[in-house]
């Protein structure tokens, strides 16, 4: 990449700054080219989010410390970084081991940022482990269910899905009225089919005090 062109980038990147920030990134974007780093929008992108989560002395002396063998990118940055950080080390170590997509097999910048961010919000590491292991319970090994299953907990307050919630629900509500006796039902629930037909059911006091009254006639016993 030219001067020009890294004048430029820099240029544009920096215009969306405060003033105080600016001149962090751009001393941490100097060493980052000094050393070989690209400066593709993605990897700028990973860098300045870098300096935002580590600050910028931090990801200094990452710079010099991954610098060499072979070349720079964000990449390598975070790795250096992450093992200053345990959580987002735990993170890391666990998604690799229950084989987590993509964080164990294409751990590119842009997914490094992301879970770097998730980490940040989901900060108990007892989440993180329930969550990992409902994913692969469930067979889907990818970070975005792990997400999901994060957000779930942290809106529901539950583990359990929320469509596993209603079904819970339901079932416990068929388990409740079947142990209900007909004395506590309410109106609707102890209804008798001829009920519902708008023909009223008779109790063993009414059948006994029609018997008395008219023993010897016919009579129609409403139906069940």
């Amino acid at each position: 990449m030219s001067r020009n062109s890294v004048e430029t980038t820099s240029t544009e990147w920096l215009a969306g700054l405060s003033a105080a920030e600016a001149g962090q990134f751009t001393r941490v974007l100097q060493d980052y080219q000094a050393a070989g780093g690209e400066t593709s929008d993605g990897e700028m992108r990973a860098l300045l989010a870098l300096v935002r989560r580590y600050t910028a002395e931090r990801v200094r002396q990452a710079i010099a410390q991954a610098a060499a063998p072979g070349p720079l990118t964000s990449e390598r940055l975070q790795t250096v970084l992450s093992l200053e950080d345990p959580l987002l080390a735990q993170v890391v170590r666990l998604c690799e081991t229950e084989r987590i997509a993509p964080v164990a097999t294409a751990r590119t910048p842009l997914v490094s940022q992301m879970l770097t961010e998730l980490v940040d919000e989901f900060d108990d590491f007892n989440w993180w482990q329930e969550a990992v292991r409902r994913a692969v319970a469930a067979n889907k090994r990818r970070l975005s269910t792990v997400e999901r299953i994060l957000r779930d907990r942290q809106e529901t307050g539950s583990w359990e899905p929320p469509w596993e919630q209603k079904t819970a629900e339901k079932q416990r509500g068929k388990a409740s009225k079947a142990r209900r006796g007909p004395s506590e039902r309410g109106p609707a629930e102890a209804r008798r089919p001829s009920e519902e037909r708008g023909v009223p059911r008779w109790d063993a006091d009414e059948l006994a005090r029609r018997r008395a009254q008219l023993p010897q006639e016919k009579w129609d016993e409403p139906p069940d």
